[in-house]
């Protein structure tokens, strides 16, 4: 499985000796991303290691302050995610659609909301 990132917000960590990126993705690419199940998860448990989730960067996906644009990253050459931070926030219902007009008169058809 596969994802294609569509926006988001990137800072980066220019105080360690190699610098460090993080990606702040946005509701969308979230969202589709919890519908690929075998994407973004732990190996056995371990927060540190994955053979699930990969980098791959095209040229003109990100640029420095001088405006040069990032150096690809293949897929053949992809770079293994090293560290998972969970997701914090529990879901929530942000809106529903009730229709009674095809349901009999006086009876609510049964409804399982996810």
């Amino acid at each position: 499985q596969s994802l294609t990132l569509t926006g988001g917000t990137v800072t980066a960590n220019q105080d360690q000796a190699v610098p460090v990126l993080t990606i702040n993705l946005t509701s969308s690419d979230i969202n589709q991303l919890l519908t690929q199940t075998a994407l973004a998860r732990p190996y056995h448990g371990n927060l540190s290691a994955s053979t699930s989730t990969y980098l791959v960067v095209s040229t003109g996906a990100l640029y420095d302050m001088a405006g040069l644009t990032v150096v690809a990253i293949p897929p053949s050459q992809a770079l293994g995610a090293r560290v998972y931070v969970g997701d914090a926030n529990a879901p929530q219902l942000l809106s529903f659609d009730l229709t009674m007009t095809s349901s009999p008169a006086g009876r609510l058809a049964p409804a399982v909301l996810t």
